[in-house]
């Protein structure tokens, strides 16, 4: 599975550059997206679906899935990318989009300017600037394969990511 990371700060066009992009890796197989939600914690607006989940995650559940007539959303007490990644593997998910995260150490995607990816430390996982959804494609055997180690050690919490 490959791991196709695309950061930047807040309204740099992340989410439409990967709007964009999936389409264009589905045609190379299966796709799954991860999304930083930084300082908003995820919630489904519906106080009884919330008050269920937590009970069963109480209960040591490790999914938890709504469905509704448009959608089904599935939640999981683990919040590691690594546990995540791990699932998306498993499930035979083939290109991997994470979101965010800008810290992650691994090749990435960083839509703005190189002295704002110098600033936090991060220019030297920048593998493209600025790319066109043709050249990620073109460029896919230069992004990390995911293994179980890839991402051991890194933190998801606000101090690690405060910009998103």
């Amino acid at each position: 599975m490959k791991i196709i990371h695309v950061a930047g700060f807040s309204n740099s066009g992340k989410t439409t550059f990967i709007q964009e992009l999936i389409p264009a890796l589905a045609m190379h197989g299966k796709v799954g997206v991860m999304k930083h939600l930084g300082h908003h914690l995820y919630t489904t607006g519906e106080s009884e679906i919330q008050k269920d989940t937590s009970r069963f995650f109480d209960a040591h559940a490790h999914f938890v899935a709504g469905i509704d007539a448009e959608k089904t959303v599935i939640t999981t007490p683990c919040n590691s990318l690594a546990g995540i990644t791990s699932l998306y593997s498993d499930a035979g998910v083939e290109y991997t989009i994470i979101e965010g995260f800008k810290t992650l150490p691994c090749q990435k995607i960083w839509l703005g300017t190189r002295e704002q990816a110098e600033e936090i430390g991060i220019a030297p996982y920048c593998l493209l600037w600025n790319p066109t959804v043709d050249t990620v494609v073109q460029n896919l055997d230069a992004f990390d394969t995911w293994n179980p180690a890839l991402f051991d050690g890194y933190v998801t919490n606000n101090s690690i990511d405060k910009n998103k």
